[in-house]
């Protein structure tokens, strides 16, 4: 029987492998996210008797959910995101109301790589879909858009302080540590990417 040195080995395995679709083992996920644009509203509206006395308040808050936008580095992997904890903290970095404050989400959006797509000489930078023999490093950023990363109790509780607090104008300080879960384009279950002390705007009115 024909024996095959064992130099042969590694080079039949090689031979299984296409690198003209497959990346090389080494690249990983190097994005940054940010988050903006976080607002709660609450108005509230007093109704005074004939003395200038209080005798009645209705409140109204609307919420704006964040943008989130991320920051890719050349020849960083793409990922498909499927959820975020949020939690939520006051000034003195408290939780804030109580344990509604910190909650997971399932959410799914993919965001592209640190690549752009040569067809001869021409480059896409708009996609970073295309064999890996085709593939530029490019930094981009993502625009995921709007997420919903505030929850009705959030809002709530800053309405609840607001109206308990009257007549003092306490209006809360919120920011909040956002953790994003996914994979990679490998297939790989990234390593979390967490966002700190995201603004979350209050703003409290009465009239």
């Amino acid at each position: 029987m024909k024996k095959f040195p064992l130099l042969a080995l590694p080079l039949l395995l090689a031979a299984c492998t296409d690198p003209s679709t497959t990346p090389p083992v080494g690249p990983q996920v190097g994005m940054t996210p940010s988050i903006n644009g976080a607002d709660i509203t609450v108005d509230v509206e007093v109704k005074y008797d004939a003395s200038g006395v209080p005798e009645s308040l209705s409140s109204l808050t609307t919420t704006t959910q964040p943008t989130v936008n991320f920051n890719v580095a050349a020849s960083s992997l793409g990922m498909t995101l499927t959820g975020y904890e949020v939690k939520v903290m006051d000034s003195a970095g408290a939780q804030f109301a109580g344990t509604d404050g910190q909650y997971t989400r399932s959410f799914g959006a993919r965001v592209a790589g640190g690549y752009a797509c040569k067809t001869g000489t021409t480059i896409d930078y708009a996609t970073d879909q295309c064999d890996y023999v085709n593939k530029v490093p490019y930094a981009r950023t993502v625009q995921v858009g709007q997420v919903p990363l505030l929850v009705d109790a959030i809002s709530e509780e800053a309405r609840r302080m607001y109206v308990d607090a009257f007549p003092d104008e306490t209006c809360p300080t919120l920011r909040m540590n956002v953790t994003f879960t996914g994979y990679d384009d490998l297939n790989r279950v990234i390593t979390p990417i967490t966002v700190t002390n995201a603004p979350i705007q209050v703003t409290c009115n009465t009239k």
